[in-house]
C-alpha cells in the first residue's frame, strides 16, 4: 500500500458539496525532535530541540531536525508530517528517525523524534467511508486509530515490522477521532556502538460520494473537457 496526500480530489469534492459531511471539532498535529550529548572525555555537553504545530485546519507540511555533537560523539533526530484535513478527506503521512554515534566511556547520549496527529470530528449523517492505514517501525512502537464511543479500528506495530490495514463501510452519525502517533527514541550508554531507529505512518480517511455528488463531478468533468477543446 502506498498512501498519498490527494489534494486535487479533496478540493474538487469541497467545491461541489452542499453540506460538509465532516465537521471539524478540534485538531492537534505536530512534529518534535530532541538531541542530547554528554562527552565526559572532554567535559562537554550539547543539547537542542525543535518543534512545529498546526495552528488551524487544512494543510500542515512541516519537518524539523536537530544535530548535536561534542568531540566525536553525535546525536541527531528528524521528524516530518504532511497532513490535510478537508470536508470529505483526511490524509496524512509522518516519519521519524534518530541516530547516535559511538558513546565514549563515562558518557551518555539521547535522541528523540515524534510525529503525531489527533483529529476530532462529527459525522452529521450515515456515511460510507474508506479508511486506509499503514505503519512501519524499526526498534520503536507506533499506531494509527479511528474510533468513537461505539466503533474502533486500529493498527499498531513495533520492533522491525510493517503492517497495513483497511476498513470500508458505513459509519453512523456521531463524534469520531482519528489519531496517529510515531516516536523513535534512542539512549546511548558508555561504550555503546552507533545506533539508528526509524518509523513511519500513513492514513487516508475518505467519505465515499453518493450518486448526487458523483453526478455533479461527472458534469463538471465534461464541462472542463469542452472548455479545453
Amino acid at each position: 500500500m502506498r498512501l498519498k496526500i490527494g489534494l486535487a480530489g479533496g478540493a474538487l469534492l469541497c467545491a461541489v458539496s452542499g453540506a460538509d459531511p465532516i465537521v471539524p471539532v478540534s485538531q492537534y498535529r505536530g512534529v518534535d525532535v530532541e538531541g542530547y550529548v554528554h562527552n565526559a572525555i572532554v567535559s562537554g555537553v550539547d543539547q537542542d530541540e525543535e518543534s512545529r504545530t498546526a495552528y488551524d485546519f487544512g494543510l500542515f507540511d512541516r519537518s524539523v531536525t536537530v544535530d548535536v555533537s561534542v568531540g566525536t560523539m553525535y546525536s541527531g533526530a528528524s521528524s516530518s508530517q504532511q497532513s490535510l484535513i478537508a470536508p470529505w478527506l483526511v490524509a496524512a503521512v509522518g516519519s521519524t528517525s534518530v541516530s547516535l554515534g559511538d558513546v565514549l566511556p563515562d558518557s551518555a547520549a539521547q535522541a528523540m523524534a515524534e510525529s503525531s496527529l489527533e483529529f476530532v470530528f462529527d459525522l452529521l449523517a450515515p456515511s460510507t467511508v474508506r479508511f486506509d492505514a499503514q505503519v512501519s517501525a524499526l526498534n520503536d512502537l507506533l499506531g494509527v486509530d479511528l474510533y468513537s464511543a461505539d466503533f474502533s479500528f486500529w493498527i499498531s506495530v513495533g520492533w522491525g515490522l510493517t503492517e497495513e490495514a483497511a476498513f470500508a463501510g458505513v459509519l453512523m452519525p456521531g463524534r469520531y477521532v482519528i489519531s496517529a502517533f510515531g516516536q523513535t527514541y534512542l539512549e546511548g550508554y558508555p561504550e555503546d556502538p552507533p545506533q539508528t531507529a526509524v518509523a513511519s505512518w500513513g492514513l487516508r480517511f475518505q467519505i465515499v460520494p453518493g450518486p448526487g455528488v458523483l453526478a455533479v463531478l461527472a458534469a463538471g468533468g465534461m464541462a472542463a473537457a469542452r472548455r479545453r477543446r
